[in-house]
């Protein structure tokens, strides 16, 4: 089972580019589940992917 619990990513924090990628996101997937993640550029498909494989660290939240 992967459950990610309350995400929070933030790039260029406190600048004029500041860029929330991730406020409280939340999702289940349970063994042998299916999903597909989809969205456009800069939405934050490889940050997510990043963050589940320990590439990048959330500035907030859980991934179990």
């Amino acid at each position: 089972m992967l459950k990610v619990e309350n995400l929070y990513k933030t790039f260029a924090k406190n600048k004029p580019d500041e860029k929330n990628i991730f406020n409280g996101l939340n999702f289940c997937a349970k063994a042998g589940e299916f999903i597909t993640i989809i969205g456009g550029n800069g939405a934050g498909k490889s940050t997510l992917m990043n963050i589940i494989t320990g590439q990048t660290f959330p500035d907030s939240g859980k991934i179990r």
